[in-house]
């Protein structure tokens, strides 16, 4: 069962090792990619900015969604 969590963002950042090269070269052609994102957030990034803290999220997978 999932729920909302009481928290907002409308960014991440996401460390690429495999296929980084790949990936930069879609980008580089203006594709948007479609992913669904799974981790836990596991630590304090930043400090507070008066706008925003970053967090530490650590990634256990990655899914590329396929367009319907």
């Amino acid at each position: 069962m999932t729920t909302s969590a009481p928290f907002k963002s409308d960014f991440a950042l996401l460390d690429v090792k495999a296929g980084r090269k790949a990936l930069a070269k879609r980008i580089a052609k203006g594709e948007r990619i479609p992913v669904v994102i799974r981790g836990t957030i596991c630590g304090q990034w930043s400090r507070d900015d008066g706008t925003s803290i970053e967090f530490e999220i650590g990634v256990s997978s990655v899914e590329e969604v396929k367009p319907a």
